[in-house]
Formats: C-alpha cells, structure tokens, sequence
C-alpha cells in the first residue's frame, strides 16, 4: 500500500478522472496521478529488492476533520480515498497481500537502502 496525506479540507469529491475540493480542481497538482506513481515505484522497488511482483494499492487519506467525502472504502479510479479515521478500517477490509516471509524481505529491503 502506497499512502499519500493531505490535510486539506472541504468537500471532496470526484469528477472527470480528478479529485476536487469544493467543486475546483486542487492546485498543487494532481493528486490520483501523484499516489499512482508512488505505488508504481514502491512496486517496482519490491520487485527489485526480492524479486516479487506484488500489486501496491495507492491511498490517499485526509488528515484534516474537514475534509468530507463519500467514497466509503470503494476504490475511485483505482484509488483509495479516505478521511483519516477510515484508514485502519480500510487496511483491515483489503485481503491478505502477502506473507509473513515477504513481509520481512520487504522490511530488510527498506532498512538497507536506507543505510546506503
């Protein structure tokens, strides 16, 4: 899972294969596309550290309490949206990506690339 927090507010909604708070686009940028290409470069990290090919599920969460949107835990665009207290119940309703092993070579991963 590849998360992205903003702490934006407002109505978020979705529209034309963008995110928008209150009815206008973000400025910064793109959002959807932005947690897409992180996910694409954790997978591709995986891939490269132990060899296995796993799909990394791209999230955004809101971190603000006024940040308000209706998406559920039903992906938008192949995205997760979510407001911040909805992250742990998302987590849990998503199945069993990988095992325990993986689980550890993937935290080995991290920790030498890190130190180098």
């Amino acid at each position: 899972m590849a998360v992205e927090v903003k702490s934006h507010f407002g109505r978020i909604t979705f529209e034309n294969g963008r995110l928008l708070r209150n009815g206008y686009p973000f400025k910064e940028k793109d959002f959807i596309i932005q947690v897409k290409n992180e996910a694409l470069d954790l997978k591709h990290f995986l891939k490269e550290k132990i060899q296995k090919d796993f799909f990394v599920k791209p999230v955004i969460v809101f971190s603000n309490k006024y940040a308000k949107m209706k998406f559920g835990l039903n992906p938008i665009n192949n995205v997760f949206v979510v407001q911040k207290e909805f992250l742990i119940k998302l987590i849990e309703s998503l199945p069993e990506a990988m095992s325990r092993e993986e689980a550890d070579e993937i935290e080995q991963g991290i920790i030498d690339k890190i130190k180098n």
